[in-house]
């Protein structure tokens, strides 16, 4: 039975890297479904060239889809804040999340969208580990701005 999905319904993400750590140390993404406007922008971009580069996808779905975060602290401890703008990432906020990390998250983010398999050079079968250790959010207290 297909589950349906609605544009503000929220998950929470731990990193690979970060689900061997007790709950309340591990930094926790807080993810919404890819837009409308995302999905189109890729499928036809993936129409017209054959794929999607990774480097367009994280760039475009990372600040669109992480809508906040626990846990995300700097090397001094403090914590990093999440601010969103007109509903995405601030360009500060995306730039806090590590390369490798923001790779991660794309990929967790195509994997719970409705994407299809190869739009980023990943078969489904390679990325659906990273979407396993997903599960639906609470409501992220969101700062905006602007």
């Amino acid at each position: 039975m297909a589950l349906a999905i609605t544009s503000n319904q929220t998950r929470e993400f731990v990193l690979s890297r970060e689900r061997n750590k007790p709950q309340e140390k591990a930094t926790v993404f807080i993810v919404r479904p890819i837009t409308t406007d995302d999905e189109v922008w890729m499928t036809d971009y993936a129409a017209k060239t054959g794929g999607v580069p990774l480097g367009q996808a994280m760039h475009r779905l990372v600040p669109s889809c992480v809508v906040g975060w626990r846990n995300f602290q700097r090397e001094d401890g403090s914590e990093v804040e999440c601010v969103l703008e007109n509903n995405r990432l601030s360009d500060e906020s995306y730039r806090a999340i590590a390369r490798l990390d923001r790779i991660e998250l794309t990929y967790d983010i195509l994997n719970e969208g409705s994407v299809g398999p190869d739009v980023v050079g990943k078969s489904a079968s390679q990325r659906a580990t990273s979407g396993a250790n997903s599960k639906p959010a609470a409501p992220a207290a969101r700062k905006t701005k602007g």
